[in-house]
């Protein structure tokens, strides 16, 4: 047997967008939720202790969607998981559907929505592939920026050797120079004494 509690347009007014006049105005946004767990002690009981009460539900969704602004409602829909996914053990699967009514998109459109539909075990594992990956990437972001140093360190160190290396050549071109005119002179004495 399945059991869910669904929670549908769970209204709320919050600060979500990409856009700066969506962040200092605001706009209205919606969620529904389905909770799937077993609740059937509840049922049998009618002891609210054995369920999850869904008025806790919408003020864990109305936090969520109050506490911080965020740039995407995927962003939002995804805190809202994570936070039932921890409030919840009883808790198996969940859909989390998030709404942004009127979306500034340059057309006539009455709202975007994402969806997360996910059981406990497939929620954290991608949080921790994600994770995973990211650490992965910082290493990598790492590495490159040491390898960046050290090439940086060898093209000082090139240009120190080849700073020298004029140097000398300039002290031997000098030279040459000199030489020239010294076997000029010669030339010149040796056909005058000629």
């Amino acid at each position: 047997m399945t059991t869910i509690i669904r929670i549908k347009k769970a209204s709320f007014y919050g600060y979500h967008g990409v856009m700066k006049e969506e962040q200092r105005v605001g706009g209205k946004f919606e969620a529904d939720i389905d909770l799937y767990f077993d609740f059937a002690e509840a049922g049998v009981s009618d002891n609210l202790n054995k369920t999850i009460d869904y008025e806790s539900v919408y003020n864990h969704i109305l936090s969520i969607a109050l506490m911080k602004k965020n740039y995407l409602i995927e962003t939002v829909a995804y805190r809202i998981s994570e936070l039932l996914f921890d409030k919840y053990l009883s808790l198996e699967r969940l859909t989390v559907k998030v709404r942004k009514n009127n979306p500034p998109i340059g057309g006539v459109v009455d709202c975007v929505e994402v969806e997360i539909d996910t059981s406990r075990q497939d929620f954290y594992d991608s949080v921790e592939r994600f994770k995973n990956h990211t650490s992965k990437n910082s290493t990598n972001g790492e590495k490159k920026g040491k390898l960046s140093e050290k090439s940086a360190g060898k093209a000082e160190s090139s240009k120190n050797h080849t700073s020298k290396n004029s140097t000398n050549g300039e002290k031997k071109g000098k030279l040459a120079e000199k030489g020239a005119g010294t076997s000029k002179t010669i030339k010149n004495n040796r056909v005058k004494g000629a």
